[in-house]
């Protein structure tokens, strides 16, 4: 078995553990959504450490942190926490330093792969595809107020699984309908 883990980092982070093999298709193991910036994320992994030393079989893929220009955001210290999330990650062995090239680090609009003209439609036909498939997780499974983050660590796991690897068995238990 090969295993994806996803991260989301942020205010709010969202993680989520994909496994996978020649002939098995993607199944979702598990997703987490935790608060606290980077000492959350600091938490979970020390919590995790156990299952992610030694792992040969396990890929990380992280979203990107991209700034949005104008339209009445700007920068603040929340904004920027993904950033310091994106360097622990590298800090700490699971993602490489930020290349363009680079399939591991994904820009958030990949996530959105299953239709809709625009950002609202596309959210809400991956939210579809998640419940539908049973990869949906309720903010009560996570104990947190939503479960955006984790559905988004789930959608860039299974595009890296899709897009990255083009995983026949994944393509055609999800996609060949």
């Amino acid at each position: 078995m090969k295993y994806v883990l996803a991260f989301d980092p942020g205010v709010s982070s969202g993680v989520a553990l994909a496994s996978y093999s020649d002939d098995k298709p993607f199944d979702l193991v598990e997703a987490w959504q935790f608060g606290n910036g980077v000492q959350g994320l600091l938490d979970w992994l020390n919590d995790h450490r156990i299952f992610l030393s030694g792992q040969d079989n396990l890929t990380a893929v992280c979203e990107k942190f991209v700034p949005i220009p104008g339209r009445g955001f700007s920068q603040s210290l929340d904004s920027t926490i993904p950033l310091v999330g994106e360097g622990v990650l590298i800090g700490q062995g699971l993602m490489s330093p930020y290349n363009p090239q680079s399939d591991r680090w994904q820009r958030p609009h990949v996530m959105y792969q299953h239709g809709g003209k625009n950002l609202s439609e596309r959210k809400k036909k991956s939210r579809a595809f998640l419940k539908e498939n049973g990869m949906y997780k309720m903010p009560r499974e996570l104990g947190t107020k939503d479960s955006d983050d984790a559905m988004s660590a789930t959608l860039h796991a299974l595009y890296f699984i899709t897009h990255t690897l083009k995983h026949k068995p994944t393509f055609d238990k999800y996609y060949a309908k």
